[in-house]
């Protein structure tokens, strides 16, 4: 296992974000630090290829704002204040120099084609980090490009139910079947928390043998459910148990 946190640290969903303190922000990347859980956060490709934190693919839902976020240059909306907050959304390298290697990262790919140009700057930027980082993506072809520069690094793949997902035929079966993870060779699975099917499970359970994160847990019965099935969690709303790691 190349990042032994993965199966055992309790990750924090967008950092520990709560009321006043937005998802994907500095702040709520603070506050993960101050109580010692790993990090994970969404990362875009801006037009003007910046590595920015922020999970939507535009500034509807945080800022009310019609603006494509891989579509505008970083400089264009870097200021804009964020879910009625003064929170702005960072850089991946400002959020590498708030955390400097004090919990892990758990940075997930937000690419939607065949481009591996964003696990290429994600890829340059990191080979300056000291720090324990894990990369996932429901995407398997940034991985597998990730996978071919590095065999150290730790790789994980993202699966669930595709509730809502526009997808054409051919990309739901990959994504949901995971039918790309022999290139991928990961080192972990994120699973949606009951929300998989028994193929899925299989698969990261017993024909990879790798370990399972659950996402999003919400409680502590949740937790507990998912330590009971010896996985890890990705969470939010509340504050769970740490292990160590």
């Amino acid at each position: 296992m190349r990042e032994a946190f993965i199966d055992r640290l309790a990750i924090a969903h967008r950092g520990l974000h709560r009321d006043g303190i937005p998802e994907n922000t500095l702040g709520a990347f603070e506050q993960a630090i101050k109580y010692g859980y790993a990090i994970e956060i969404d990362v875009h490709l801006s037009a003007d290829k910046e590595v920015v934190v922020f999970h939507d693919q535009t500034l509807k839902r945080a800022a009310n704002r019609d603006i494509a976020v891989e579509k505008t240059a970083y400089s264009e909306f870097r200021d804009i204040e964020i879910f009625n907050s003064k929170a702005t959304i960072p850089t991946l390298q400002e959020v590498l120099d708030l955390v400097d290697t004090q919990v892990p990262l758990v940075i997930e790919l937000k690419t939607y084609d065949l481009s591996i140009e964003l696990a290429q700057r994600v890829y340059q930027i990191l080979s300056h980090y000291e720090g324990k980082v894990a990369i996932q993506s429901f995407n398997p072809i940034p991985l597998i490009w990730l996978r071919q520069q590095s065999r150290d690094l730790c790789l994980g793949v993202l699966t669930g139910s595709l509730d809502g997902a526009v997808l054409p035929w051919y990309k739901w079966l990959t994504l949901k079947y995971m039918i790309l993870c022999p290139l991928v060779r990961p080192d972990y699975f994120g699973l949606e928390y009951r929300k998989t099917n028994r193929f899925q499970e299989l698969i990261a359970s017993s024909f990879y043998q790798r370990p399972i994160v659950n996402w999003v847990i919400c409680d502590e019965s949740e937790r507990e459910d998912s330590l009971n099935q010896g996985r890890n969690i990705i969470f939010e709303n509340f504050l769970p148990e740490k292990l160590s790691y």
